[in-house]
């Protein structure tokens, strides 16, 4: 995984862009025990293989190397706890896109572009 940042250098409107499809993607986990939105796994998962995060683990370092202000942007919850974002774990993330069905969002993402 390299170094980069990369959120630092996409605009707050492709954000919200990327925001707004993620938004209408069924969410496939329980409602009970939701902590992490669906959005902010998504946006952050976008973002870290956007910097050549090459797998699972490598989006949860790139969220947990991330600055808060990128953080923010990204939809992440604020810990009540410590005040700080706290990006989802490994874990969620794994689990949480594994079972998002991908063929929704395809065609929404295809119908925004045109």
């Amino acid at each position: 995984m390299s170094g980069n940042t990369g959120p630092a250098e996409v605009a707050p409107v492709q954000v919200d862009s990327l925001a707004e499809a993620f938004a209408a993607v069924p969410d496939p986990r329980s409602p009970r025990g939701r902590w992490h939105p669906l959005v902010a796994i998504l946006l952050i998962a976008a973002c870290a293989v956007t910097c050549d995060a090459d797998g699972f683990t490598a989006i949860w370092q790139w969220a947990d190397d991330a600055p808060p202000w990128v953080l923010a942007r990204l939809r992440v919850r604020i810990d009540p706890l410590t005040g700080t974002y706290r990006p989802p774990p490994e874990r969620t993330i794994r689990r949480t896109i594994a079972r998002v069905r991908w063929a929704d969002p395809r065609r929404r993402l295809v119908s925004m572009e045109k």
